[in-house]
């Protein structure tokens, strides 16, 4: 049969089986690229149009794949972070990844930005401190659609009657078509015809919450596929929604255009060849507010009011309240972290922190709702922090942080203290981080805290200090016999080989172990179906900063990318077969992310096709232990590595254990249920 190639993306089509829903147990046709791509055809129709052009394939393809957004700071002497990460309770996650939600409206439900001051000094956190603080950002962010914290979620759903939700797409649309009230602020432009499009026009064409659809002084190098970098220039605006298919960028010609008329034509032409509609408006129609090519803008965008029109927009506030309390909250808590790496909360104080927000501004909520929404959010945040701190052994010196409302209180001078606006209404002296949700209609690549390994790993942790991450990350209440121990040896640096049967839960010792380490992890897999079924797992708990690097993207191009994208730390988990240690671009990827992020952990599944295929048809397992130690060390630091099987003789056990180079003679872990006597 001829390979089958998906209608939305051109990739590879797989066979699958459906494992929940009306057709389980089916099967049916999936994109390669699931889950960035969720597109299926039904097994009995395996027709589908081919992509018209290889350029369009390559066009199509480049959207799955994150980019590094870069634009400027919305007020001088600012920075500026991007993120693309969300929380939601657990039934919208559920609903959002078994069903069929629009990708991009989830991206304008999940991409926002920070802007904060620039701090004059650096942020004095020690080693320790930055492990902590690594690990912390690799929580909070592990996933674009994630989950709260257990004790976050069973609040919110106390304060607000936790409402039923029966139309995921339907009610995220309303919350991303809703918006906040904003009050407008002139913003770090180059010229007063720029301000005047951004602040006069562009409201009245797209509306009262337009600024979550347009991205001033964008990096060209944001919108263009990377090997096609322009160098760094900007373009003046990027309008983009994600019900206009159209992707526009607005250029203002003054003057000083005239000396470079080429160079932009140029410009333009390679944009156009992208995908995009690129609208030059001269400065004097800015001035005037009228002219042809405004004409032609305000045509094109009259199509986004004509698209909301056909929305459905849910008129229960407390439903919208609800899910906005996760958002926010989520903001807030990855705020918090920010403003620690940044050296604007000190975790060294003797004193309280002070955070004061602006919640009870934006229309939403009521200055109660808007309070308990601040103070649960950042005491979740302590707490979590403080659990951290505790398994790494480092003692915290805050107090309980102080939380009020500006409206509320008269700030007072602190050492650390903050604040965080959302609608911007009432300013202050303090360092402030505004918070401005956004729509960029690809996905935004990570940046990573950088972090150094665990030297000599950490203390053996109580389990009940464990349970606490264990409940944080996979809802489970306790751990089921064999996963303690095998946790706990990666937690302190040491090698294991963990034998446990089929579904006794073997994954998550890596998983959880992983998330408590600071870095990223390897897992060598065998079958491309077992990393498949890794990953819809990982993603139903909020994890999805994970990737499959497999002979299934047939693309070179798009197989580079994603190498490429996991050795920037893009991906927190990358599975890999044992073959690909052998490719140069994969080791080459392995050095560059050692240099600013380690490998936190070395893991081979079904660990017994060492022993039963290395020595046959798959001779690369021979080398897993050797090589992945090689290539994964930081710092002279060879990252622990952590060997599960389901099935395994006590013969083959102590083949892979010699195969792998796993010397310690307390590595085998086998749960007491699981007798090996008798077996050779």
């Amino acid at each position: 049969m001829a390979e089958i190639r998906c209608p939305k993306c051109g990739s590879l089509m797989i066979l699958r089986t459906a494992k929940r829903g009306p057709n389980a147990g089916g099967k049916f046709y999936g994109c390669s690229r699931y889950p960035k791509c969720k597109a299926t055809i039904p097994f009995e129709s395996v027709d589908t149009e081919s992509v018209e052009s290889e350029k369009e394939k390559r066009f199509l393809t480049e959207t799955f794949f994150p980019r590094t957004l870069i634009a400027r700071t919305r007020f001088q002497d600012y920075q500026v972070r991007f993120f693309e990460t969300v929380a939601v309770p657990e039934d919208l996650l559920e609903g959002i990844v078994s069903g069929d939600t629009e990708e991009e409206i989830l991206k304008a439900f999940s991409q926002w930005r920070i802007d904060f001051p620039i701090r004059d000094s650096k942020s004095t956190l020690n080693e320790k401190q930055r492990q902590i603080i690594s690990v912390l950002e690799k929580i909070l962010t592990r996933g674009r659609i994630t989950l709260p914290s257990p004790q976050v979620e069973r609040n919110f759903k106390r304060i607000f009657k936790s409402p039923k939700i029966e139309s995921p797409l339907s009610l995220i649309e309303s919350i991303v078509i809703k918006g906040y009230k904003k009050t407008r602020k002139s913003l770090w432009l180059d010229s007063k015809e720029e301000n005047i499009f951004y602040e006069d026009i562009l409201p009245k064409f797209l509306g009262e919450n337009y600024e979550q659809y347009v991205l001033p002084q964008v990096e060209i190098s944001s919108l263009l596929s990377p090997n096609l970098n322009d160098g760094y220039q900007r373009v003046d605006f990027a309008v983009f929604h994600p019900r206009f298919g159209e992707k526009i960028i607005v250029e203002i010609d003054g003057e000083q255009h005239k000396a470079h008329i080429e160079s932009d034509k140029e410009r333009d032409r390679t944009l156009q060849e992208c995908g995009y509609t690129v609208i030059r408006i001269q400065a004097n129609e800015i001035r005037k507010e009228e002219g042809p090519q405004l004409s032609v803008l305000k045509s094109k965008l009259s199509a986004i009011k004509e698209n909301f029109s056909k929305v459905t927009v849910f008129s229960n506030d407390e439903i919208i309240k609800f899910i906005l309390s996760f958002k926010i909250a989520h903001q807030i808590q990855i705020v918090l972290l920010q403003a620690i790496q940044s050296g604007f909360l000190n975790l060294e104080d003797k004193g309280s922190w002070h955070i004061v927000a602006d919640l009870d501004e934006i229309g939403i909520f009521d200055k109660e709702e808007a309070l308990t929404i601040l103070k649960k959010s950042v005491a979740d945040f302590v707490k979590l922090l403080g659990k951290l701190s505790k398994l790494y052994s480092v003692k915290l010196n805050i107090g309980d942080p102080i939380c009020n409302l500006i409206s509320e209180y008269p700030i007072t001078e602190s050492t650390s203290a903050i604040c965080i606006s959302f609608s911007e209404k009432i300013t202050t002296d303090l360092p402030t981080f505004h918070v401005q949700n956004i729509y960029f209609p690809f996905h935004i690549a990570n940046s990573s805290f950088p972090a150094t390994p665990l030297i000599e790993g950490l203390e053996k942790p109580e389990e009940k200090d464990l349970e606490y991450f264990l409940q944080y990350l996979f809802r489970k209440p306790y751990f089921w016999e064999g996963q303690y121990d095998g946790i706990t040896r990666a937690l302190q640096g040491k090698d294991a080989l963990l034998l446990l049967p089929t579904g006794a839960g073997k994954s998550l010792v890596y998983q959880l172990a992983s998330m408590l380490l600071p870095g990223r992890t390897v897992v060598i897999d065998p079958i491309i179906s077992l990393m498949e079924d890794q990953i819809d797992n990982l993603a139903m708990i909020g994890i999805d900063r994970c990737i499959a690097i497999t002979s299934q993207t047939t693309d070179t191009q798009d197989r580079l990318r994603a190498i490429q994208l996991f050795g920037q730390g893009e991906y927190l988990f990358a599975y890999v077969a044992p073959e690909r240690f052998q490719t140069i671009e994969f080791r080459e990827s392995l050095r560059t992310l050692t240099v600013h992020t380690p490998i936190a952990l070395i893991v081979v599944d079904e660990a017994h096709c060492v022993s039963e295929w290395g020595h046959d048809f798959r001779t690369a397992y021979l080398n897993i232990g050797r090589t992945s130690r090689d290539y994964c060390k930081s710092e002279r630091k060879v990252p622990p590595l952590l060997a599960l099987t389901g099935t395994a003789s006590r013969a083959v056990l102590k083949d892979v254990q010699r195969e792998l180079q796993i010397e310690d003679f307390d590595a085998i872990i086998t749960p007491k249920s699981f007798d090996l006597i008798g077996k050779n």
